[in-house]
């Protein structure tokens, strides 16, 4: 998993802190980079280059056009839009492949997806290219 925010990296690394998730994050791209921002493609390009993966390999999700708009323009392979931030469902639904109403939806997606590998390891086809477990790549 990776970060890419229009906000800069203190905060930011304090916040993953105080919620227990910094060891998830594989690599981020914060305002403060020096890296062109959303909506350019640029902080989606330098994740995947950092990760050695293609960008149609990844899934972007975001709560606003920019974060879509970036994800669009970056050439990802999946776009999630999530209700719950500040974008509304008239902007991000040109935007998005999927929306869904909050991050939870996709956290017990992956559960249950979890589950269902443990028994077929095959690729998730409701996902196209996207395998969240890199030891299926």
């Amino acid at each position: 998993m990776a970060i890419a925010t229009t906000d800069d990296r203190d905060p930011t690394e304090a916040m993953l802190e105080a919620f227990g998730v910094k060891s998830l994050i594989t690599t981020m791209i914060c305002a403060d980079d020096g890296i062109k921002a959303k909506p350019a493609p640029d902080m989606v390009a330098a994740i995947c280059q950092r990760m050695n993966v293609h960008p149609s390999k990844v899934m972007v999700i975001g709560d606003t056009v920019a974060d879509l708009q970036m994800a669009r323009s970056a050439g990802a392979g999946y776009v999630i839009g999530v209700l719950s931030g500040v974008g509304s469902l008239a902007n991000l639904t040109p935007l998005a492949d999927i929306l869904i109403d909050t991050i939870d939806t996709l956290q017990e997606s992956f559960i249950l997806k979890e589950t269902a590998q443990t028994q077929r390891p095959e690729a998730d086809e409701s996902l196209p290219g996207w395998n969240p477990d890199p030891a299926y790549s």
